[in-house]
């Protein structure tokens, strides 16, 4: 759209009536010339995007001949180059500006142009919006510039300094960035209010940057848990239950059969199966003692996985005929 208005305008700068006056307001031929050869450089600039170098040449032709149509391009300069805030204004100068019955109809085109592309430009227009939770704001700059905080702050795309001082002087500030089409929402809190007396204004506070305290690294000679003793005791101990399981089973399984066929009914057992006998209690004893010694060794396994050795602790395991002894300083 731009560069059809672009063309249009070009073509308007040829014609006479675009600098056609009022009649109250009548401009010598001279100047009118004068005006049209500044206002085709400027179209020159506008195109090659040397949007400054256009506006100032704008400019010059306005304070000439003035023209609703310049004016026009001269928001849009400001706009190009990123100075919404600027633009808007510019654009709300045509737009608001009263035309007489005569004028001519590239100025009625150019204040109804003005009047939609303001439109667009105020929704790109970054804003800030600042809200006071506590305390009582007295002072706002935004780079410098005292602000109405009271309401939302236009301001053109990029990188401010916010300051805000409260009436009993506490200061705070803000780095803020601002896009187009964007509102960032400052809030600030100046505590609570202060008491009677006077009370010195503080430089502006920044908050101080986070401590960062250093994590020490493990060390290499620092002991790490062992889980292996607790493994091989719980493994040695359910091996240990089973294997007493089985000869309890065994044995009550041999006693029964035994009681029925080698002994009278007053339990009197015959002389040839005394070996018979042996065997069976043998196996009674071995049952028992698999039993204790694998509970034993289940519950030390427990008890090392839940609370394992580390590397400079010892841990002996001494396998013999009587059983598996486990020895550890922990």
């Amino acid at each position: 759209m731009h560069r059809i208005l672009l063309l249009t305008t070009s073509l308007l700068l040829a014609a006479p009536n675009v600098f056609a006056q009022p009649a109250e307001e009548k401009v010598d031929v001279e100047t009118s010339r004068k005006a049209i050869q500044i206002g085709k450089q400027a179209i020159a600039k506008f195109e090659a995007k040397a949007y400054d170098e256009a506006y100032d040449l704008f400019s010059q032709a306005d304070q000439l001949v003035h023209s609703p149509t310049f004016t026009l391009y001269m928001a849009r300069c400001r706009r190009e180059a990123g100075k919404l805030k600027e633009a808007l204004e510019l654009y709300e100068q045509v737009a608001q500006e009263t035309l007489p019955d005569s004028a001519p109809d590239p100025w009625k085109a150019a204040q109804s142009t003005a009047k939609s592309e303001a439109e667009v430009v105020s929704r790109e227009l970054p804003r800030i919006r600042i809200s006071v939770r506590a305390g009582e704001l007295s002072v706002a700059q935004l780079d410098g510039a005292p602000v109405d905080a009271s309401a939302p702050i236009a301001a053109n795309p990029g990188a401010y300094t916010l300051i805000l001082r409260s009436k009993d002087g506490e200061t705070k500030r803000r780095e803020i960035t601002l896009e187009p089409g964007r509102e960032v929402v400052i809030e600030v809190d100046f505590g609570a209010p202060q008491g009677p007396g006077p009370v010195p204004g503080p430089a502006p506070a920044t908050l101080p940057p986070p401590k960062l305290v250093p994590v020490p690294s493990p060390s290499l000679t620092e002991a790490t848990p062992i889980y292996w003793p607790g493994g091989l005791a719980l493994g040695l101990g359910g091996a240990g239950l089973v294997v007493g399981t089985v000869l309890g089973s065994i044995a009550t399984s041999r006693a029964s059969t035994f009681q029925r066929d080698q002994c009278d009914e007053n339990d009197r057992c015959y002389a040839e199966s005394e070996r018979e006998a042996i065997d069976i209690l043998q196996l009674a004893h071995g049952s028992t003692g698999a039993l204790v010694a694998g509970g034993v060794l289940s519950a030390v396994g427990v008890v090392l996985l839940i609370v394992p050795p580390t590397d400079d602790n010892t841990v002996e395991v001494e396998a013999g005929l009587s059983g598996v002894t486990l020895r550890g300083h922990f």
